[in-house]
């Protein structure tokens, strides 16, 4: 898959980080408690756009307001590209960008239907990844409009898949002890 940027007139990526703060400021900026311990986090939003070289916005809020939070409230305009990871993925927010007239791009949220646009049935995207190996094909979300989408996925490396494996073995481990 290419992208021209030059048919955008803002090419915005928004992504957060979360780091950690002396436990006195827990009543500033929340974090994680359970009856042993206490955590106090800050969650560093920031967005990018990457044609005019410049930050269109930067915050550091409390640790609950996560990417869902903070998703509808980027002010997006005809002609933008927006690229964030799977932390931000509403369906809703996908239809504000076609009704906008901008294009966006998302990292697939595992658990979210994906409907064939001529039977408006879910697909099976592991079958049809497993039988094809890569995938670039409209679908439809499914959402009230049944919004129009393009899906494109194509396997990562070893090295990455790996990666994401034992990341996401981390934070399943980090949820148990916390009792999340």
């Amino acid at each position: 898959m290419q992208i021209t940027i030059d048919l955008y007139n803002r090419v915005l990526v928004q992504d957060s980080t979360i780091i950690s703060l002396p436990v006195k400021l827990f009543d500033f900026f929340s974090g994680v408690s359970n009856g042993s311990s206490k955590l106090c986090n800050a969650r560093i939003q920031g967005v990018y756009d990457i044609i005019n070289e410049e930050f269109i916005s930067f915050s550091i809020d409390s640790y609950s307001k996560n990417d869902l939070v903070a998703t509808p409230e980027l002010q997006i305009k005809q002609g933008d590209l927006t690229l964030r990871d799977r932390g931000y993925f509403i369906i809703d927010e996908i239809q504000r960008h076609v009704d906008i007239g901008a294009d966006c791009i998302y990292r697939y949220k595992n658990k979210v239907a994906l409907l064939d646009p001529i039977t408006e049935k879910p697909i099976n995207l592991i079958e049809m990844l497993r039988k094809y190996g890569t995938l670039d094909i409209n679908i439809l979300l499914n959402n009230n409009n049944k919004t129009k989408a393009r899906l494109v996925a194509m396997p990562v490396s070893e090295e990455i898949a790996n990666t994401r494996r034992m990341k996401a073995k981390k934070e399943k481990k980090l949820y148990q002890v916390l009792n999340i």
